[in-house]
């Protein structure tokens, strides 16, 4: 990864003046940086082979800086109209955006909930909440037994009731004399 910068002289002009240097960058990749010189670095920024690595390499660095900031208008004169002051906060840290991506370029997560502040700030007039609770397969499973356990115990009770009572009833019936007028 080589540093970043923006460079006064092109590319085209170099190489028609400097005919036999061509030779030595294709040969030599790293003689274009020592050959040219930026006339204004990008801190932070880098370049290489393939930009995304370039990029994931990169701190942002110039983004931070109010006198690199005012440096990227004279390359860029659509960046005019942009107010820098209030682009980025100004607290600069060296993390590359291949870390800030991994944590979701999320500095601190705070999770410091003070529910009485948003009520009174947001002072809303109904409050309403669904609460999705999802029964786990061992929960269905157990209580499938347990029910079937259950209505195996009640219907056990009733049959022997039911056989208990039409016993009675049956020997009752056999038991009861019947006279057919003897004596």
């Amino acid at each position: 990864m080589n540093p970043a910068g923006f460079y006064s002289i092109s590319y085209l002009n170099y190489w028609d003046d400097n005919y036999n240097s061509y030779f030595s960058y294709v040969s030599n990749p790293g003689y274009l940086f020592s050959v040219l010189t930026a006339s204004a670095n990008a801190s932070g920024f880098f370049g290489g082979c393939y930009p995304l690595n370039a990029l994931l390499e990169s701190t942002l660095d110039c983004l931070y800086d109010d006198s690199c900031l005012e440096v990227l208008p004279d390359y860029f004169p659509a960046l005019n109209q942009v107010n820098f002051s209030s682009l980025l906060p100004s607290d600069r840290t060296n993390i590359s955006v291949n870390d800030r991506l991994s944590n979701l370029f999320v500095n601190e997560w705070l999770t410091k909930i003070n529910y009485s502040t948003y009520f009174t700030k947001c002072a809303p007039s109904v409050c309403t909440y669904t609460k999705t609770d999802w029964t786990s397969f061992s929960y269905t499973i157990g209580l499938l037994i347990s029910l079937y356990g259950s209505l195996i115990i009640v219907l056990r009770f009733i049959s022997t009731t039911i056989v208990n009572i039409a016993s009675k009833i049956e020997f009752r019936l056999t038991n009861i004399p019947i006279n057919f007028g003897k004596d």
